[in-house]
């Protein structure tokens, strides 16, 4: 199940995102800009999303490291769609997002998949909505 994260859910995405962007910060308030997939009740992975219009971006997809290639597969793509479609109600037309460029496998899956496009130089993507 996919849906927003809520703020007594903080110390979970904290845990799952603290790889990525580094520990010290507060989680208390991630209501609404944090979508969660819960698998069985317990928090599995998360996506930021930053509403902008007319370009929003999904950013710092996390997962527990547990899961099964399956039920990690079916997280990113629960969580990616939903993303689109969270930006896509609120008006945006576009969604950047940035891929580590150690995960070029993960961009070649978004580029066949979801049907993104590198966006200038790098790893930056878009999706037009």
């Amino acid at each position: 199940m996919i849906r927003l994260a809520r703020n007594e859910d903080g110390k979970r995405l904290e845990e799952l995102a603290s790889k990525q962007v580094g520990k010290g910060l507060d989680w208390s308030n991630v209501y609404p800009y944090w979508l969660v997939a819960e698998k069985e009740g317990k928090i599995i992975g998360c996506l930021s999303v930053a509403l902008g219009k007319p370009v929003g971006r999904l950013d710092i997809l996390a997962l527990d490291d547990s899961l099964s290639p399956h039920s990690r597969s079916r997280a990113v793509r629960g969580l990616i769609l939903q993303g689109m479609a969270t930006l896509k109600a609120d008006g945006s037309t576009a969604c950047l997002s940035v891929v580590p460029f150690k995960l070029k496998a993960y961009k070649r899956i978004l580029k066949k998949h979801f049907d993104v496009e590198v966006a200038g130089q790098g790893n930056m993507i878009i999706k037009r909505l």
